[in-house]
């Protein structure tokens, strides 16, 4: 399919005013590109002895018929028509005189040639998109607007769509603009998590019709986590697990959680640990004899979430009977691998145990992950492996961090 779809004569010198504006000069052949609403025309003049090829927009006016034909050239696939209102050709004897180029046939002789308006060329265009619908993310409470442009002639109804299936229409939140220059915007006020989804913008005409489609994103502060458990308690020290609020909740990734404690029988709660990546957290030097709570907060890139429900209360055993008890380090087994890791590939399989390329899911650091199926591995085993590897320090060890397990595997966390 060709782009020149139409040759024509400029009437009337025009002088370009912007950026993306041709200068042309009465007399000149033109090819008609396009069209816009605003009755400009985009347009190829030809190089000639004085200027070299260019092209831009000129107003309609300028642009008359090509001697010699009567009309402007239509093309096969748009319709392009010149009303000649007032136009009709001048009937003359045949006098074997030479004509003026001929211009009687396509226009009355007089002084000056009429110039033709942007309504008496009816140039029929299918709905175009020139500017497509970008995705969207706003907080909860916000204003979100869509927008895109779509052209055409005749001018396109538009109509809005929601999750392919839900017409939009106006209402005392939703408001729906469609403006001169092509532009269709779409406003929703006050949006919550359920105005999360696909949006499409449809522009249909006798001649045609398009669309343009992207996403919603609502993010707002996240939902509280569960409820702390207390899955082991070692000297003054209390391993905590949890899990992570919905995402329905607030549609957003979670980037930490912060842990609190607080005396029990005291309504301060105190920051223990501001940060923590994982939803399994060891809270340490905690004082003999003390009995104590915990709740956990989630954090987003909108806010910190309300704080979970307390933990049950635990007591801290007395210096007395800590004295009695034989020192001994704390292995951390933590139960939250799924919760806390995504798995992204293999890096290496052997006889016993599986290397995984792993990324924690509130930093997105990657890390690796080794497996070692339970049927084939002991928990003594792969704990003493683990407390060896942390205990030694070298540039060439690698580093260890965490110790999972799951109903069929245990894990060690490395770098």
């Amino acid at each position: 399919m060709g782009e020149v779809v139409h040759v024509g004569k400029v009437i009337c010198d025009y002088n370009s005013v912007k950026e993306d504006e041709v200068t042309v000069l009465r007399g000149e052949i033109i090819q008609v590109m396009t069209s816009n609403q605003q009755g400009m025309f985009f347009v190829h003049r030809p190089a000639n002895k004085n200027s070299p090829a260019a092209e831009g927009w000129i107003p309609g006016y300028a642009i008359g018929p090509r001697d010699g034909d009567g009309s402007l050239r239509k093309s096969s696939w748009q319709l392009f028509k010149l009303r000649m209102q007032g136009l009709r050709p001048e009937r003359r004897p045949m006098d074997g005189t030479a004509s003026l180029d001929r211009k009687s046939r396509t226009l009355p002789l007089t002084r000056e040639r009429s110039k033709i308006s942007p309504s008496d060329l009816l140039y029929e265009m299918s709905p175009t998109v020139y500017q497509p619908m970008v995705n969207v993310t706003v907080q909860a409470g916000d204003t979100a607007i869509l927008t895109c442009r779509v052209c055409g002639r005749p001018r396109p109804n538009i109509s809005w769509c929601f999750q392919e299936t839900i017409q939009m229409l106006p209402s005392h939140n939703v408001s729906m603009t469609y403006t001169d220059e092509g532009i269709a915007v779409l406003q929703i006020n006050n949006v919550s998590l359920t105005d999360s989804g696909e949006y499409a913008c449809k522009a249909t005409s006798e001649v045609g019709s398009v669309g343009t489609s992207s996403i919603l994103t609502v993010i707002d502060r996240p939902g509280a986590p569960t409820k702390p458990m207390i899955r082991n308690k070692v000297g003054t020290s209390v391993h905590l697990e949890w899990s992570p609020p919905t995402i329905a909740s607030h549609g957003s990734q979670i980037q930490g959680y912060t842990l609190e404690f607080r005396e029990v029988g005291n309504e301060t709660w105190q920051a223990a640990i501001p940060y923590v990546p994982n939803t399994s957290q060891v809270i340490g030097d905690l004082t003999p004899g003390c009995s104590y709570q915990f709740r956990v907060s989630a954090n987003n890139s909108v806010g910190m979430s309300d704080p979970s429900m307390s933990s049950d209360p635990i007591l801290i055993p007395t210096e007395y009977e800590l004295s009695e008890r034989e020192d001994g380090s704390m292995a951390v087994w933590k139960t939250t691998f799924d919760n806390d890791f995504s798995q992204v590939e293999e890096i290496a399989r052997g006889r016993f145990a599986v290397i995984r390329k792993c990324v924690q899911q509130c930093s997105n650091q990657e890390l690796s992950a080794k497996f070692m199926n339970r049927r084939i591995a002991t928990r003594e085993a792969v704990e003493t492996e683990f407390n060896t590897l942390q205990s030694l320090q070298h540039e060439n060890l690698v580093q260890v961090f965490d110790l999972y397990e799951t109903t069929t595997n245990f894990i060690i966390i490395l770098e």
